[in-house]
């Protein structure tokens, strides 16, 4: 059984992310959609998904933030269900819709905005997320910090000081206004990237690192563990 002494984080593909701490994992919005000059299913990759969470404690906690297919991946979760007995977690409004799109999946844990869900020594806070309806986005915390799953859409972030906020390439690149006006209310020390593939928009990654130098974080897919 695999532990972790601290707080990891790991990038798998798109805006899934997994953290690794004592022996639980919290993973966010798993999926093998990846975007390649346009969206391709790459089923070949579900494989590798097996393999790097493999590596993981366990039990694996697997949260949902809303209903895109690029987010809500049935197959992946079928796989996370069946290979790891992992335990996942979606917005309650959308429970329903992912049940019925699937064969496999036995149980799904609703949440609610406001609910907190203890997984060994990380604690998940659900707060309003904003890309449709149902959204939610996740603040994460263990080991005296913070990181903030903050979703696509900063009308409806949260005010709040956290560690680390989880931020998609193409809100930082199109929509550089917002941006600004999002860092006024959620303040962080540091930005990690997600949504991008690091070989199809290398030279959009390249100008956020030039822009936001040592406050931004970027894993590649697949990404060795840091500690946090």
């Amino acid at each position: 059984m695999h532990y972790f002494k601290g707080l990891y984080l790991g990038r798998i593909l798109n805006s899934g992310f997994v953290i690794a701490s004592g022996s639980a994992s919290f993973i966010i919005d798993p999926t093998v959609w990846v975007f390649e000059g346009e969206w391709n299913y790459r089923e070949d990759l579900l494989e590798k998904i097996i393999e790097y969470l493999e590596k993981m404690p366990r039990p694996l906690h697997v949260f949902v933030t809303h209903e895109h297919k690029d987010h809500a991946d049935i197959k992946v979760l079928e796989i996370l269900q069946r290979h790891f007995s992992a335990r996942i977690y979606v917005p309650a409004g959308i429970k329903n819709v992912i049940l019925k799109a699937s064969l496999f999946l036995t149980s799904l844990h609703p949440v609610n905005i406001g609910d907190t869900i203890k997984a060994g020594s990380l604690k998940i806070k659900a707060l309003k997320g904003g890309d449709t309806a149902n959204a939610l986005s996740y603040l994460v915390e263990a080991w005296k910090k913070t990181i903030y799953f903050a979703g696509d859409q900063f009308s409806e972030w949260q005010e709040i000081t956290v560690d680390y906020v989880v931020l998609p390439l193409w809100f930082i690149i199109e929509m550089h206004d917002n941006f600004e006006k999002a860092l006024e209310k959620v303040k962080c020390k540091k930005i990690i990237l997600s949504h991008f593939n690091s070989k199809y928009q290398e030279t959009a990654i390249e100008k956020v690192k030039k822009e936001l130098g040592e406050k931004i974080i970027v894993l590649n897919e697949f990404s060795n563990l840091i500690m946090l």
